[in-house]
């Protein structure tokens, strides 16, 4: 299997030739745009290793907005071709048994041997407007993260700092738990809470280094 990234007027769609009767590609419902040959598409709730209980768990944290549901297109026959394309800019990342803190409105699609599993987000990124949980992708493969402007990376050192409006942000390579939220509202936490959930502005992480840091403008 091998993929390109082909820039349009506007976005980038990501092909992906199938040249194995295994291939395959997980993508977020809705992103499927054409295909040639045969092919088949299956429904997956959360991990396909995951038992029961787990994926009903990951279930109820999905409310907070994370992506749970994702298809799955494999060929029916090769070779086949898939074109998948989100709301504007799309940029791959490389994953070597590590790990990438995703935001929910940034995945795409992925491929190769990796697995997602839904993080507290802690109390601070609650009364930030954040929500409980955040998407942590691990494993050995290529995500395909999408947003709506030009996506940038900043790489920080050990000892550095960056401040980013939590709505521009993508993806990082710093472990989630380890980003502070700077809520600038008066009042005790149920009243910052409220406050972050009724204003976009004012949500504001502090990423500390060593990381790599992506996000759009």
């Amino acid at each position: 299997m091998n993929w390109d990234l082909k820039q349009q007027l506007r976005t980038k769609v990501l092909e992906v030739h199938f040249d194995k009767s295994d291939d395959f590609i997980y993508c977020q419902p809705g992103s499927f745009v054409s295909s040639t040959g045969e092919i088949k598409m299956d429904i997956i709730l959360g991990d396909e290793k995951e038992d029961l209980f787990d994926k009903m768990l990951n279930a109820l944290k999905s409310q907070s907005g994370v992506e749970f549901v994702k298809i799955k297109i494999s060929p029916l026959q090769v070779p086949a071709e898939v074109h998948i394309a989100g709301a504007g800019e799309i940029f791959s990342y490389d994953l070597k048994n590590g790990s990438l803190f995703v935001s929910d409105r940034a995945y795409l699609a992925h491929i190769g041997n990796i697995k997602y599993r839904l993080i507290f987000g802690g109390l601070k990124s609650l009364a930030s407007g954040s929500g409980f949980f955040v998407a942590q992708y691990y494993g050995t493969g290529t995500i395909f993260l999408e947003s709506q402007g030009s996506i940038v990376k900043k790489e920080l050192e050990k000892g550095e700092y960056m401040y980013l409006d939590e709505d521009h942000f993508v993806a990082t390579n710093r472990p989630y738990y380890e980003i502070e939220f700077i809520q600038p509202y008066s009042g005790n936490f149920v009243s910052k809470m409220i406050k972050g959930h009724l204003s976009a502005e004012g949500r504001v992480m502090k990423i500390p280094g060593p990381a790599e840091v992506y996000y759009y403008v």
